[in-house]
């Protein structure tokens, strides 16, 4: 093993087959610190392991290996069909537990046979420097799903495209380095005139947000690109980070065999807004911020507004927060165009903190398509609603 002094970064490839790299080091107990492997996500054609274990040596000399942490893969967002985060390089919290002498061992589980140059590696052994970096998607109408149980579309690929009227969720995905796990609040700059967007936040451990923009009805057309940005407190410093852009390279269906879904990245987010034709309906959330417990049960206003074609039944369903799947529905009937919506807090657990809530509706009215009336699916979102869940009472 060769003998180093904390923090380091080394960089060097798994040469030749079933190559091994050791590195010794001294700490001390109660010490924390960050390893992080660079190798798979550089394009080499690896799956590197870490092991850390504690050199107790004897009179005699001999070795007594205690205290194994084996880091191996760090699957952010593992097959998110938005945004596939998952590789194979490992990243993990190293917290020494004794005094001593420590032994890290590289590894590579692919190169077991064959010799080649290109497995290089970058290596980190860092003090923790608490950080983010911030990835969004367009929400499509139907959620992409990473796989599918019968025919139809397994990944969809949506643009940011908008009417006058409408709202448009983007997902946004956080990458979290180094245990920071404070929350995030997300923001937009340059959006066009008639577009607007409510800082929202990504909770407290949370890992996903929504950010909701709306277009007003008169506002008009336009393209171009505007940013998100996540603004978070570490320590005392405030980090501004921009959001990439994340889009499937191509639609997929489900065949007998269906690859994993792939996504492009840009350094902007792009945005068009079809001003002269506007939305058919709107819905809207009545109650704008929230206070409640953990185990309360809130009530949400809900009105839905026509603005062309038949008015038509609408399907609503609370969505941005863990565990709103298996929320239940509530139709808002065609001629009543307005109801409340009751949610039970305590099945979601939230902890303290602040998080955005929206509801998403589904309507089937009769719009002219060609010339005739014919049943359109439509998605409504809401305006965002941001909830407080408070501190429990001791």
């Amino acid at each position: 093993a060769q003998k180093v002094r904390l923090p380091i970064e080394v960089r060097g490839e798994f040469f030749p087959a079933r190559d091994k790299d050791a590195f010794e080091f001294e700490v001390k107990k109660g010490e924390v610190w960050w390893v992080e492997m660079t190798s798979q996500r550089q394009g080499a054609p690896s799956n590197p392991r870490i092991v850390i274990e504690q050199v107790v040596k004897d009179p005699n000399g001999s070795e007594t290996l205690k205290n194994p942490l084996v880091l191996d893969d760090a699957p952010w967002f593992a097959r998110d069909p938005d945004f596939d985060g998952y590789h194979f390089d490992p990243i993990g919290k190293f917290e020494v537990k004794e005094d001593g002498l420590y032994r890290l061992v590289a590894s590579d589980l692919n190169n077991a046979l064959t010799a080649g140059h290109e497995r290089g590696y970058t290596l980190s052994v860092r003090r923790p420097a608490p950080d983010f970096a911030l990835v969004c998607s367009v929400l499509t109408p139907v959620q992409n799903k990473a796989y599918a149980t019968s025919n139809g579309p397994l990944v969809s690929v949506r643009a940011a495209n908008m009417r006058a009227g409408q709202v448009l969720p983007l997902r946004v995905f956080a990458i979290r380095r180094d245990g920071f796990d404070g929350e995030i609040t997300l923001r937009a700059e340059g959006l066009p005139s008639g577009v607007t967007a409510e800082n929202c936040a990504i909770a407290k451990g949370q890992n996903e947000g929504v950010l909701l923009l709306r277009a007003t009805p008169e506002a008009a057309t336009w393209s171009g690109a505007f940013n998100v940005l996540g603004v978070a407190k570490v320590g005392d410093a405030e980090l501004v980070h921009p959001a990439k852009m994340s889009t499937p390279v191509w639609e997929s269906t489900v065949t007998e065999f269906v690859e994993p879904a792939r996504n492009r990245l840009t350094r902007e987010v792009a945005l068009a807004v079809v001003g002269d034709v506007s939305y058919p309906a709107l819905l809207r959330a009545g109650t704008f911020a929230l206070e409640a417990g953990a185990s309360d049960k809130i009530k949400v206003p809900l009105l839905v507004e026509t603005r062309s074609g038949e008015a038509a039944t609408v399907k609503v369903k609370p969505a941005g927060i863990p565990g709103l799947d298996k929320a239940k529905d509530l139709d808002i009937p065609a001629k009543e165009a307005k109801a409340e919506y009751e949610l039970d807090l305590a099945p979601l657990k939230l902890i303290p903190g602040r998080y955005t809530l929206w509801f998403k509706g589904d309507q089937k009215p009769k719009l002219e398509v060609k010339g005739k009336p014919s049943e359109v699916p439509l998605v409504l979102c809401s305006n965002p609603l941001f909830l407080t869940i408070l501190e429990a009472k001791k």
